[in-house]
């Protein structure tokens, strides 16, 4: 799905009404950046808090379904938007994008919390490998659009899976659903480059076709090397992610000690 910061025809339409510019357009890097993200950080804390408090109860399962079946209407107006004929491009509308995909697997996550695979999925990619949608996102469009909405909308609802598994169901990464994710997504990332290099698109940012617009992968080797390094830093950050859980319970373990009947 594009989130390439391309123009397209809807963005030229709003640039030129008499709506506000911060309406219109989205600016990286600045109060508006700074304003979107804090939002949605707050929208993903309440979400989560929600399910703490009715944790157990049917109103929990309520809010997960409600939740699922939000996300993935979502995704499903997002790809029809970019589906219709005057939006259509190859390089861009078909939802094969990493975030595409794992959005599309919300439902899933969300209709089986106890499952190790969704919670993996969900953390380890969902929120460690789509974290650069928030720091560098790739959307022009503001508010007026919704192309604004769809794209914020579909890293929320990762983003806000991953962290609802882990708060509200316990989730705990292990070293295994590192390596096997990994693993996975270096024959996902494979077959992108296949299909990429055959008809010349960028999906998973793993073509030798660039980004219109400033991202993290600018800072990486040029393609191909650029695949290779990003698939480190991917399971590098996914080993981080996982590190991070083992040394809070290292901690936790140290803090909260068992008492001693005999004290």
């Amino acid at each position: 799905m594009t989130d390439a910061g391309q123009l397209t025809d809807d963005a030229a339409a709003l640039q030129a009404s008499d709506l506000p510019a911060w309406a219109m357009t989205f600016e990286p890097f600045g109060t508006q950046h700074i304003v979107t993200v804090a939002v949605w950080s707050v929208v993903i804390v309440v979400w989560v808090l929600l399910g703490l408090a009715w944790r157990g109860t049917p109103r929990e399962a309520a809010l997960r379904w409600l939740i699922g079946g939000a996300a993935f209407q979502s995704q499903l107006l997002m790809t029809i938007y970019w589906m219709q004929p005057a939006r259509w491009t190859l390089e861009e509308s078909l939802p094969l994008h990493m975030c595409d995909l794992l959005a599309f697997g919300v439902p899933l996550a969300l209709a089986f919390p106890k499952s190790r695979w969704s919670g993996a999925v969900m953390l380890l990619w969902g929120v460690g490998l789509t974290t650069q949608s928030f720091i560098t996102p790739t959307v022009i469009e503001g508010p007026a659009s919704p192309v604004f909405w769809f794209y914020w909308l579909q890293h929320v609802f990762l983003a806000g899976s991953g962290a609802y598994l882990v708060v509200v169901h316990g989730y705990r990464p292990r070293f295994g659903d590192v390596w096997r994710l990994g693993l996975i997504g270096i024959g996902l990332t494979a077959a992108s480059v296949v299909l990429n290099e055959a008809i010349g698109t960028n999906y998973w940012y793993s073509g030798s076709v660039g980004v219109d617009k400033e991202t993290i992968l600018d800072y990486l080797p040029p393609w191909p090397w650029r695949v290779v390094v990003m698939s480190a830093v991917g399971i590098g950050f996914m080993a981080i992610i996982w590190a991070l859980f083992v040394i809070g319970g290292v901690l936790r373990r140290a803090v909260v000690r068992p008492t001693d009947p005999k004290a």
